[in-house]
């Protein structure tokens, strides 16, 4: 099943940070972040883990249930974010993106991402 989400986004000089909580009825909300893509947003692939790269900083996927259970990618689990389209003028992108992230509280409790899209969402400016 697909979910709908609300989108926050923010930047910085260099890095995009997206943020989508889903809109459920079940009472219980649910976060997906794609932290430190590049700023201005670029068409490419940008592999999601955890650890040092250009910069110092690598895109790194995160997946929160209730605000009490926190999944993230690292070096071992990891997943793509391609962005496919910018449109510059408007400030929209629209990519694609999937991961595999543990649970920081208990490592082996693993939660797969996969077939997330992103279409015409705008970024900050």
């Amino acid at each position: 099943m697909r979910e709908s989400y609300v989108s926050f986004h923010s930047k910085t000089a260099l890095h995009l940070n997206l943020s989508f909580i889903a809109c459920k009825t079940d009472g219980v909300s649910r976060t997906i972040a794609i932290t430190y893509l590049p700023y201005p947003p670029v068409i490419g692939n940008y592999p999601l883990f955890l650890g040092p790269t250009f910069q110092g900083v690598s895109a790194f996927g995160a997946y929160t249930i209730d605000g009490d259970q926190n999944f993230q990618t690292d070096s071992t689990h990891t997943g793509t974010f391609t962005i496919t389209s910018v449109d510059t003028v408007a400030h929209l992108l629209s990519g694609t993106f999937s991961f595999t992230a543990f649970n920081v509280d208990d490592t082996t409790d693993l939660i797969e991402i996969g077939s997330g899209e992103v279409n015409g969402t705008e970024y900050p400016h």
